[in-house]
């Protein structure tokens, strides 16, 4: 939040293929491992458009870089990162039908209003989040 209080809930630059970038500075380097894990770090990116469009172009560079992606976002307001969550685990509900996947994800993203339907799915995803977000002693 900032001095007043605003929820910073959208990022202003277009989503980004972090894949493709970090695969264009490795072009550089010849001793480069390829199977080594790719680890990706987002910086207070305020929705998941980066991680939903890296993830939606992972195969165009399995050739490329066949290694493990691990991807970490951090967000100073915990609100944030809930949101990040919610919405990827909408994304990845494969017990959702495609349509409906993406009509649910565009109404958590956008609206301030929600469908009775989809407020019973939220309650449901919800209970499940608590359990992403306990710190690992």
């Amino acid at each position: 939040m900032d001095a007043l209080n605003a929820q910073q809930l959208h990022g202003f630059s277009p989503a980004l293929d972090l894949i493709a970038i970090v695969e264009s500075s490795l072009e550089l380097k010849e001793d480069t491992n390829r199977d080594a894990p790719l680890c990706l770090l987002q910086l207070a990116p305020y929705d998941p458009r980066h991680t939903v469009y890296t993830l939606s172009r992972c195969e165009r560079h399995s050739i490329s870089h066949p290694g493990p992606i691990h991807m970490y976002v951090y967000e100073e307001e915990p609100e944030n990162l809930a949101r990040h969550f919610l919405l990827l685990s909408v994304l990845l509900d494969s017990s959702l039908l495609p349509k409906e996947r993406m009509e649910i994800f565009l109404e958590l993203h956008s609206n301030a209003m929600l469908r009775e339907r989809t407020a019973t799915y939220l309650g449901r995803l919800l209970t499940m989040l608590p359990c992403l977000t306990e710190r690992v002693e």
